[in-house]
């Protein structure tokens, strides 16, 4: 594979390889091999209201954030029922099993927004891609840490942070793009403009740039440490959750019911390696529910709104309505 490595208004690109366009047929969920069910119980609130989960590691250790009477961000980490406050200003996005933690210093009074790696107390500024402002989505236990910068010329384009140094991921079509999520192997998930100006998932691999087709997935969300994808994409107003396994696009489907304005909706966020997908989609009371899938089997959560599955099926997320709280549905042993 012939490997290129080019420069954009100063920014080193890195992925920029052999480009593949994915044409896949999308096929319903059917039969496969399930992994183990698991029966929850109720949602466990996090935190007060007016907060936020926004991560959860293999551990348990939940990241998010509450509003203070002063509307500064407060970060706080909560394992077990102990909630610890980690300090103000700043959002934590990420978070690995060794417990270090990626987030976001929060611009004010006219400064940028930055991403930051968070280590025993102590914060590294990741920098930008060019402009003033950058943004965490995840990180792995190796802290490669991806997300989002703003470019000089005012686009925002995806970049991976290892070692000291921010990267931007290729895009050969030039458009803007945003990294989503990383897995073990340092492979890359997230969206950008194709070539036909629409936005569509993408996987960064090895040097390759792949994409997932805009009608197929446009947003892909997560990869597991196999490499299966799960992601989202709009067929018409309807909002469909999919999941990408060795080239084949399986369409998740929905609980059955429709929103308010009578939309499906079936959103997927994140997935463990034995297959189970963790996402939120519509109740029959109209409101969004959190929901485990496995193997074409859809386990209601009840209201809520996920941000991410631990490898044991715990479930972290938010209350699907104002006020927003931070919510834990754990499995029943």
């Amino acid at each position: 594979m012939l490997r290129v490595r080019k420069l954009l208004a100063g920014i080193t690109l890195l992925g920029l390889g052999v480009t593949a366009v994915v044409t896949a047929v999308v096929t319903a969920a059917g039969p496969a091999q399930a992994a183990p069910d698991r029966k929850y119980g109720p949602a466990v609130e996090i935190a007060d209201a007016d907060s936020e989960a926004d991560a959860i590691n293999d551990a348990g250790l939940v990241v998010g954030m509450a509003s203070g009477f002063d509307f500064v961000p407060h970060a706080f980490t909560w394992q077990a029922g102990v909630r610890t406050d980690i300090g103000s200003g700043w959002i934590p996005r990420a978070v690995a099993d060794t417990g270090h933690i990626a987030g976001d210093v929060v611009g004010t009074d006219g400064k940028p927004t930055r991403a930051v790696l968070w280590v025993d107390g102590a914060f590294t500024d990741l920098g930008t891609l060019g402009g003033p402002n950058s943004h965490v989505m995840a990180m792995n236990d190796r802290d490669q840490v991806v997300g989002y910068s703003d470019l000089p010329d005012g686009r925002i384009g995806a970049f991976l942070w290892q070692n000291g140094t921010m990267t931007a991921l290729a895009n050969p079509y030039g458009g803007n793009s945003a990294a989503r999520d990383i897995n073990a192997r340092g492979e890359i998930v997230g969206w950008a403009l194709d070539q036909a100006g629409a936005t569509g998932g993408v996987r960064w691999r090895g040097g390759a740039v792949t994409f997932l087709g805009a009608t197929v997935i446009q947003d892909a969300a997560a990869i597991n440490d196999r490499g299966d994808i799960v992601g989202n994409t709009y067929v018409g107003a309807d909002l469909h959750a999919r999941l990408w396994r060795h080239g084949q696009v399986t369409d998740l489907g929905s609980m059955g019911y429709k929103g308010p304005n009578g939309d499906s909706y079936t959103r997927a966020d994140d997935l463990t390696d034995d297959g189970l997908v963790a996402g939120d989609s519509y109740g029959a009371d109209g409101i969004r529910h959190a929901f485990v899938w496995n193997a074409g089997r859809y386990t209601d959560l009840g209201q809520g709104l996920v941000v991410g599955i631990t490898a044991t099926g715990t479930v972290a997320g938010n209350a699907a309505e104002f006020p927003r709280v931070g919510l834990v549905w754990q499995p029943l042993t």
